[in-house]
């Protein structure tokens, strides 16, 4: 995303009354009979939250975004079904679509929501287990794959050097659909002396 619209969306998060693990600012729109909505918090100062929810004809597609990403025109969806991609492509391309998505970022009054009372992302979590999970939790003792490690650095905006620290050390970052369980990146670090850079 370019840099006016993270501007906006950080400030628009800024004005919230209240700023906890569960809150964020929510913008709902219409894209070729498509329905978008975004979810973004700066809960972690050190890993933005960005989620996007699709829905058309009683599909749900769920996925993470980095809106540190300047390429994200270029940033492809995994596994969007079918009946999203006859909606959203232009000439086999997501462009528009960001384009889209980032006019309507800058244009609209966002939603301040808390991710437990919004039924459209709980019954998306709730039916789509395989999904992108959203929140940072904890650190396991296991080796990070270079899959995961890459994933994360592109749609969870932690630097590549953060996540080889982690693998360098024979962990893997944990992520869950619980709010409840959700820590910040430099506390869950910290617990194992791994500083952020």
């Amino acid at each position: 995303m370019n840099e006016q619209v993270r501007t906006k969306m950080l400030t628009d998060y800024s004005q919230l009354e209240f700023r906890g693990r569960s809150t964020c600012v929510k913008y709902k729109y219409d894209y070729n009979s498509v329905t978008v909505n975004l979810y973004f918090d700066a809960f972690d100062p050190h890993s933005y939250s960005l989620t996007m929810i699709l829905n058309t004809e009683r599909l749900f597609y769920f996925t993470t975004l980095n809106i540190m990403n300047t390429r994200i025109r270029k940033e492809y969806l995994p596994e969007l079904p079918p009946a999203f991609l006859h909606k959203i492509l232009v000439d086999n391309e997501l462009d528009e679509f960001y384009k889209h998505m980032e006019e309507k970022i800058l244009s609209m009054t966002p939603t301040p929501i808390s991710y437990k009372k919004d039924n459209t992302f709980k019954r998306t979590i709730e039916l789509n287990r395989d999904v992108d999970l959203p929140f940072l939790w904890h650190l396991r003792k296991m080796r990070m794959t270079d899959d995961t490690l890459e994933k994360l650095h592109e749609r969870a905006n932690i630097s590549r050097k953060t996540l080889y620290d982690i693998q360098k050390r024979g962990f893997t970052l944990v992520r869950t659909d619980d709010i409840d369980k959700r820590k910040s990146l430099k506390l869950i670090l910290g617990e194992y002396g791994i500083t952020l850079s």
